[in-house]
């Protein structure tokens, strides 16, 4: 479903990600560790089309990203959601939503499921549906993030750092959320700092260092592997 060949990403001279190749097959869950700093949100902005890469490649159901307005990544089934909740905070949550559902076309039947959907996933924002979203928490602002990349009726949905800025009741709810997705045969990359929570809803997991990929194992493995989580992943730690 997605695949990244060798991807370089520059910001001016500085070279960030270093020749990173991931896939991700359909209706799998893959996560994508490493501290800040290492190229998490970088890889996931070039994923989504949102960022001009600088080599190798990028593709989605076949398609080359290289080129693509964000826009129209969107209408291929691509939903990405940024960090820390970016909102259009002015609005209320049944705003954000529809405007969330543009690239489905004006007069699309599944506008009114899809929203049905996020609001049984994530039921607070029913109660606020008519509040504006910068009258909310920051873990209310991530949850509709989410819910907004679910309402372009994506096939893989991207998430950077879901758990950011997030007590930990509201971590456990967000990623319980995620794991109902998987039924419905939804694709999910994920970068995270939160790792036990991310391995346990995944199926795989990379872990990123300073722009390059050190590791590739299944979520099981990273999990149960003491050495891996003292050299990678133990210093990420909780929250």
């Amino acid at each position: 479903m997605l695949e990244v060949r060798d991807l370089r990403v520059r910001y001016g001279r500085l070279e960030v990600l270093h020749g990173v190749s991931i896939t991700v097959q359909e209706g799998e869950f893959v996560t994508v560790l490493g501290t800040n700093g290492a190229g998490k949100s970088t890889l996931l902005r070039a994923c989504a089309g949102a960022m001009k890469v600088s080599g190798g490649s990028v593709s989605f159901r076949d398609v080359d990203l290289a080129g693509v307005p964000v826009h129209r990544v969107a209408r291929l089934g691509l939903g990405y959601a940024m960090e820390r909740g970016r909102v259009f905070q002015r609005q209320s949550v049944d705003v954000n939503l529809a405007l969330a559902a543009l690239p489905l076309g004006r007069r699309n039947p599944l506008k009114a499921e899809l929203r049905d959907r996020v609001y049984q996933l994530f039921p607070v924002l029913k109660t606020k549906a008519k509040l504006p979203a910068g009258t909310m928490s920051g873990g209310e602002r991530q949850m509709l993030a989410i819910a907004q990349a679910l309402m372009s009726d994506p096939k893989l949905l991207v998430l950077d750092e879901p758990s950011a800025g997030l007590a930990p009741l509201l971590v456990s709810e967000v990623f319980g959320a995620l794991a109902q997705l998987r039924p419905v045969g939804l694709s999910v990359l994920l970068a995270e700092q939160v790792v036990d929570e991310a391995l346990e809803v995944c199926d795989r997991g990379y872990v990123l260092e300073a722009g390059r990929i050190v590791l590739s194992k299944t979520a099981e493995e990273l999990r149960k592997d003491d050495a891996v989580r003292e050299a990678y992943i133990g210093t990420l730690g909780k929250g």
